[in-house]
C-alpha cells in the first residue's frame, strides 16, 4: 500500500511538473509568435516605404551598369587603339628602313664621282604624279591634293627636278639609267606606303585623344552617379528611421520611481528591498 502510494504521489508531481513546463513552453512560444508579427509589422511598414523609392532606385542601378559599360567598352577601344599604333609605328620603321636601303642602293650605283651624277640624281628625285587608277574623281582630287601639300614642303629646287624629262643623258649607260628609274619607282611606292601609313598612325592619335577626353567623362558622370547613390541611401535609410519600432523589455528592466514621470531613477525603497531580498536568499 505505501508503495502504491508512493507511486500515487510520484505520478502526481510528475504530472504537475510535465504541465509547468508546458506552462512555460506556451508563453515562450506565445512571446516568440508576439515578437515575430511585430517583426513582421516593421517588415512590411518598410517594403511599403521601399516601394515608393523603387523607380528611383532602378533609375541609379541602371546609370551605374551603363557607366561600368562604358568604361569597359572605352577601355577595349583604348587597347585596341593603342595596339594598333604600336604595330603601325613598327611598320612605318621597317619602311623607313627600306627607303634608306634604296636610297644606299643608288649611291652604290651611281657614286658621286660620276660624270652623270648630277642629271642622274635629279632623275632619281624627281616627284611624278602617279594614279592609283581607282577609276574615281574624288580619288584623283585628293590624291592631286596630297601632292600639292608634298610639293609646299619640297626644297626650292623641286621645280627643277620636275622639270627633268625620263630620258637617258647622251653618253650615259642604259642599263644604268633603267636601274635609276627601277629605285625611282621603288623608291615612289615606299614613300605612298609611308604616306599611307603615316596618315594611319595621325588618326590612330586623334582617336586616342578622344577616348582618352572620353575616358574622362565616364570617370566624371561616374562620381557623379556615386554620389547621387549615397544621397539617395541617406534619404532612404532617414525615411526608414521614421518607422515606430516595438522594443520588448523584461521585468527586471522595469522599476518604479518616487514619482510618476520623474526620471531620477530607481527608488532606494525598491533598491533597498531589492538588497534585502537577495541577503535572505543568501542566508538560506
Amino acid at each position: 500500500r505505501s508503495m502504491i502510494q508512493r507511486n500515487m504521489v510520484e505520478t502526481i508531481t510528475a504530472f504537475h511538473e510535465a504541465v509547468d513546463d508546458l506552462r512555460l513552453q506556451r508563453h515562450q512560444i506565445i512571446s516568440d509568435l508576439k515578437l515575430a508579427e511585430f517583426k513582421l509589422l516593421t517588415l512590411f511598414q518598410e517594403y511599403l516605404l521601399l516601394q515608393t523609392f523603387e523607380s528611383r532606385d532602378n533609375l541609379l542601378q541602371q546609370k551605374q551598369i551603363k557607366n561600368k559599360t562604358d568604361e569597359k567598352d572605352n577601355s577595349t577601344l583604348m587597347y585596341e587603339n593603342r595596339t594598333k599604333l604600336e604595330s603601325k609605328t613598327e611598320e612605318i620603321q621597317h619602311w623607313n628602313e627600306k627607303l634608306a636601303a634604296l636610297t644606299n642602293e643608288f649611291k652604290t650605283i651611281l657614286p658621286d664621282s660620276h660624270p652623270y651624277y648630277d642629271i642622274l640624281s635629279k632623275i632619281f628625285r624627281k616627284r611624278v604624279k602617279r594614279n592609283k587608277n581607282t577609276g574615281e574623281e574624288e580619288d584623283e582630287d585628293n590624291n592631286d591634293d596630297d601632292q600639292q601639300s608634298d610639293d609646299e614642303n619640297d626644297d626650292e629646287d623641286d621645280d627643277e627636278l620636275e622639270e627633268v624629262e625620263d630620258i637617258c643623258p647622251p653618253g650615259c649607260d642604259q642599263l644604268i639609267f633603267e636601274k635609276i628609274l627601277d629605285l625611282r619607282e621603288k623608291k615612289l611606292d615606299t614613300e605612298e606606303v609611308c604616306s599611307d601609313i603615316s596618315k594611319s598612325i595621325d588618326e590612330l592619335k586623334r582617336t586616342n585623344e578622344r577616348l582618352k577626353q572620353r575616358e574622362k567623362q565616364i570617370s566624371k558622370e561616374t562620381q557623379q552617379t556615386e554620389y547621387e547613390v549615397t544621397q539617395f541611401q541617406l534619404q532612404k535609410q532617414a525615411a526608414l528611421n521614421q518607422i515606430r519600432v516595438v522594443v520588448p523589455l523584461r521585468l527586471s528592466q522595469l522599476f518604479t520611481f518616487e514619482s510618476s514621470g520623474a526620471l531620477t531613477g530607481p527608488s532606494n525603497d525598491n533598491i533597498d528591498n531589492r538588497a534585502s531580498i537577495e541577503s535572505l536568499e543568501s542566508k538560506d
